[in-house]
């Protein structure tokens, strides 16, 4: 899949009131992840997080699943090198994001 049909697999928008959303956008899988959706859910956070204006963010799934978890048919390049690379880790952006706004 060519990089700009997955940039919309990760819709990010910036709402009034400060409230900034993340939306899995695969719903014909049950918005399951692919390494490159984990990627750039976390440069979404990461991005987010160092954005002033926003002070929530909201993650959610379209259609009718939030997240069913990884992609069955993808695990084997989800899994593959480090795991631990704090720049594409999803959950350690969501975490800096929220210390970036305790400290606001």
């Amino acid at each position: 899949m060519d990089q700009s049909s997955m940039e919309k697999l990760i819709l990010v928008t910036r709402e009034p009131d400060r409230i900034a959303m993340i939306i899995i956008n695969r719903p014909k899988s049950l918005n399951s992840l692919t390494r490159a959706m984990m990627n750039d859910l976390a440069q979404a956070f990461k991005a987010l997080g160092k954005d002033d204006y926003v002070r929530v963010i909201i993650l959610k799934g379209s259609g009718r699943a939030f997240c069913s978890g990884v992609d069955l048919t993808a695990t084997e390049d989800v899994f593959k090198g480090d795991v631990k690379d704090l720049e594409s880790d999803t959950v350690a952006q969501m975490e800096r994001s929220q210390a970036h706004y305790r400290s606001h």
